[in-house]
């Protein structure tokens, strides 16, 4: 057994280093799958934080699908998301630089064409209607000095210039536009000042007419405004989910005949505040079966539920920070981490946890970083405060008899997000030093 050295807190040298700590990883996000691929969009430091959308094919290959400067980013709500939709030749994408939509190959060959013109439009959560042979897209327009106009718009493809057309309006805020797997029904959610939509949303849907437009227009959850309704999402045989806080956690629903159920009711959240388009906590295995994301007391779990029967089953795997579910040829997919792992994209099934991308590796010895502990304590009016505790971990080092360490206390920015327990070597510096 290795004895570690007696010196004062705070006084341990660290192996980590500040280039260490400021090296160059990629961001991961924004899962979807389209036939027998896998993207996602990776966002680069090296490259000045370009967001490339890549493509895992059937062969397991890996390839960037956006040549320099192009760069998958939405200005819609000002935190952006999701801005990419795939059709079975086809890529659409939201430029960064100037926020038109433009159009490439699914090989990546090939200069990206421009379908959007320069325009004081802004676009996000880009969906393909096959039917109409057109984008839907929540589309933000800034005039002037005047608050910018929300509202949803149909991007035709069939044309040489292609033209934008108010699709749905007259709400604040847009997002999740989702059209039904048999093409018949568009679904989204629409949010009013001054509600945040982690306060009031609503969930609504519509019949998409033979030309295109929207009829028989139904509110399907939230008509009391006392909901904040997550990711509206369509199961395989055409019926609609949702995440709902309804009995004050988010937990999944469905909508049928008029009425709204519980899938499984749990205090657990299966939502996080919706700040970015497209943000997905769970997906569909088949019609019977939800592969899902969770989170209790901030870390987070992944599993699946059996729809007729209500049960959850945990897969068990040493990630806890979770995003971005996709679920794809029988597994979920997602975006994974720890406190001692960089961010990869693994899939999961009942038996298994594969690791799909690594694009970092982290060059310490695990008994050189702290794993943090969830714990929960009174704040001054009694209130139950959650935090994660990080105790001074070093493998070479330890305090001296009787002396306790000092405190470093850290708050997240929230409330559109909160401290999670991913790899962060800026909190491993200190502890890795003894605080």
């Amino acid at each position: 057994m290795h004895i570690k050295t007696q010196k004062a807190f705070g006084s341990w040298p660290s192996p980590i280093s500040a280039e260490l700590i400021t090296r160059a990883a990629p961001g991961l996000n924004c899962l979807q799958s389209h036939d027998d691929s896998l993207f996602w969009v990776e966002s680069r430091p090296w490259e000045g934080g370009r967001n490339v959308i890549m493509c895992r094919q059937a062969d397991g290959s890996i390839k960037d699908l956006l040549p320099k400067p192009y760069s998958h980013s939405s200005r819609v709500h000002e935190y952006g998301g999701m801005a990419y939709a795939l059709s079975d030749e086809s890529l659409y994408f939201v430029n960064a630089s100037d926020q038109r939509i433009y159009k490439t190959s699914l090989s990546g060959e090939g200069e990206p064409l421009a379908i959007t013109g320069l325009s004081l439009q802004r676009f996000a959560d880009l969906i393909i209607d096959r039917n109409n042979q057109r984008l839907i897209a929540v589309c933000e327009e800034h005039q002037g000095e005047q608050e910018p106009e929300n509202y949803l718009v149909s991007i035709s493809l069939n044309s040489e210039n292609p033209s934008v057309t108010k699709l749905q309006s007259g709400a604040d805020f847009y997002a999740y536009p989702r059209i039904s797997p048999d093409q018949k029904t568009l679904c989204w959610i629409e949010w009013q000042h001054p509600n945040m939509p982690w306060d009031c949303t609503q969930l609504w849907q519509a019949t998409i007419d033979s030309g295109g437009s929207l009829s028989n227009k139904i509110l399907v959850a939230g008509k009391d405004n006392n909901q904040s309704i997550f990711q509206p999402q369509w199961s395989p045989d055409n019926q609609l989910y949702f995440v709902s806080d309804k009995n004050n956690w988010w937990n999944i629903y469905r909508a049928e005949n008029g009425n709204c159920t519980v899938v499984l009711e749990i205090e657990a959240e299966f939502a996080t505040p919706l700040w970015q388009f497209g943000m997905s906590t769970y997906d569909f295995i088949d019609a019977q079966t939800i592969g899902c994301l969770w989170t209790d007391k901030g870390l987070w779990h992944s599993g699946f539920i059996d729809i007729p029967s209500g049960q959850l089953s945990e897969v068990d795997c040493q990630y806890s920070s979770l995003q971005s579910a996709c679920c794809f040829q029988g597994s979920l997919y997602m975006v994974a981490g720890a406190a001692a792992l960089p961010s990869e994209i693994i899939s999961v099934d009942q038996q298994t946890v594969d690791s799909i991308y690594a694009p970092a590796t982290l060059d310490l010895d695990p008994e050189d970083l702290s794993q943090p502990e969830s714990i929960l304590f009174p704040a001054a009016d009694g209130q139950q405060v959650h935090t994660f505790f990080y105790p001074p971990t070093n493998s070479a080092y330890c305090g001296i008899e009787n002396e306790l360490p000092l405190v470093i206390a850290l708050c997240h920015g929230g409330p559109t997000g909160a401290t999670d327990s991913g790899l962060n070597l800026k909190i491993q510096y200190w502890t890795s030093r003894g605080f």
